[in-house]
C-alpha cells in the first residue's frame, strides 16, 4: 500500500516537473539587451495557459500540493481544544486508514506498480505542452483519481480538516512575518489571498 502511494507520488511528480520544465522556456520574454546578440525568445504557450494548468485543482501539480499541505497539517496539528474546533465541532487527527484513503482518492491507485518495470517512452520524451496535457489526463483517468471537489465534500471530512489545519498554519506563518505585525496589532485579519503558484 505504501509502495503504491510512493509510485503514485513519483508519477504525478514526473508530470508536474515536466510541466514546470516546459513552462520555463515557453514563458520567457524577449527583452533587448545591448550587445547581447540573439537571446532566446518565449514559445507558443501563453502565460494564461500555464497558470491555468498549474492552478487546476484536479491537475497533478495541485494534487501533490494538497497532499503536501495535508502532510504539513499532520505535523503541526494543534492539541488544545480551542485550536482544534472548527465551526463548533472538535476535530481530531486522522487515523492511518483515513490518511491512506484520502491519499488514494487524491493520487489514484495503481496496484500493479510493484510488479511492473518501467519500459518504453517516459514523460521526459513528451515534448509539447499539448502532449503533456493528454498524458496527464490519461494518467489520472487510468489511476482512477477522485475529483478534488468530491474528496472535500462534507461526507468525507478528513481532508477538509487537514486542509483547514494547513491553511491555519500557512496564515500563522504569514502573520509571523515582521511586515505583518503592524497590521495584526491594528486588529486586521491576517489572511491575505495567495495564488499558490510557484513558477
Amino acid at each position: 500500500m505504501y509502495v503504491e502511494l510512493a509510485h503514485r507520488v513519483e508519477t504525478l511528480w514526473q508530470i508536474a516537473y515536466r510541466r514546470l520544465d516546459i513552462a520555463e522556456p515557453e514563458i520567457r520574454r524577449s527583452i533587448p539587451v545591448w550587445e547581447a546578440g540573439e537571446l532566446p525568445a518565449g514559445g507558443a504557450v501563453q502565460r494564461e495557459q500555464i497558470e491555468r494548468a498549474l492552478a487546476d485543482p484536479n491537475g497533478a501539480y495541485q494534487r501533490l500540493r494538497r497532499v503536501l499541505d495535508a502532510w504539513t497539517a499532520l505535523w503541526f496539528w494543534h492539541l488544545t481544544p480551542d485550536t482544534t474546533t472548527v465551526d463548533g465541532q472538535q476535530i481530531a487527527p486522522p487515523t492511518v486508514a483515513e490518511w491512506i484513503a484520502g491519499l488514494q482518492a487524491l493520487l489514484g491507485r495503481n496496484p500493479d506498480s510493484r510488479k511492473r518495470k518501467p519500459s518504453g517512452p517516459t514523460l521526459a520524451s513528451t515534448v509539447s505542452w499539448d502532449e503533456l496535457d493528454a498524458a496527464e489526463g490519461l494518467e489520472l483517468a487510468f489511476a482512477g483519481v477522485t475529483p478534488v471537489a468530491d474528496v472535500l465534500r462534507p461526507g468525507l471530512p478528513d481532508l477538509s480538516r487537514r486542509e483547514h489545519q494547513a491553511r491555519r498554519q500557512r496564515n500563522s506563518v504569514e502573520c509571523d512575518r515582521p511586515e505583518r505585525h503592524a497590521a495584526d496589532s491594528a486588529g486586521a485579519p491576517c489572511d491575505r489571498p495567495r495564488l499558490g503558484l510557484r513558477i
